[in-house]
């Protein structure tokens, strides 16, 4: 999961944006906690931009959602449970499932990461802000 993360990390720049819709807590939440307040040092210093829409549980989770309440970030809540989430940039889509063991499926395919963000963007129509 680290490799890929880094890899998102390395691959955007000031004026790039990645979209993500699905963000949960996690199986473990600690673990996800701990993985992603690592992610996100790394996020700020790099200073892309991200639109996310996480599961309603989340509100709550300052750790995990406040970073996404500054600009050049996004973020909105959907009534939805899910540990699996996906990520896309450029022409990479992830598919990150948070279990016991995270499992993280990468597929590079600008068709794909097209699709992707247009979902995302109907499914952020409906997620509320507030």
């Amino acid at each position: 999961m680290e490799t890929v993360f880094d890899d998102l990390v390395k691959a955007l720049g000031q004026k790039d944006e990645n979209y993500v819709f699905g963000a949960s807590k996690g199986h473990d939440s600690q673990q996800a906690d701990f993985f992603f307040s690592r992610y996100y040092k790394k996020k700020r210093k790099k200073g892309f931009g991200t639109k996310i829409i996480f599961n309603e549980d989340m509100r709550s989770n300052q750790a995990r959602t406040a970073i996404f309440k500054e600009a050049p970030n996004q973020c909105r809540f959907l009534h939805q449970e899910t540990y699996a989430e996906i990520n896309t940039y450029k022409n990479i889509v992830l598919f990150v499932m948070l279990f016991r063991k995270p499992i993280v499926i990468r597929i590079k395919s600008e068709e794909a990461a097209q699709s992707f963000r247009s979902y995302f963007e109907s499914l952020w129509k409906q997620a509320s802000s507030k």
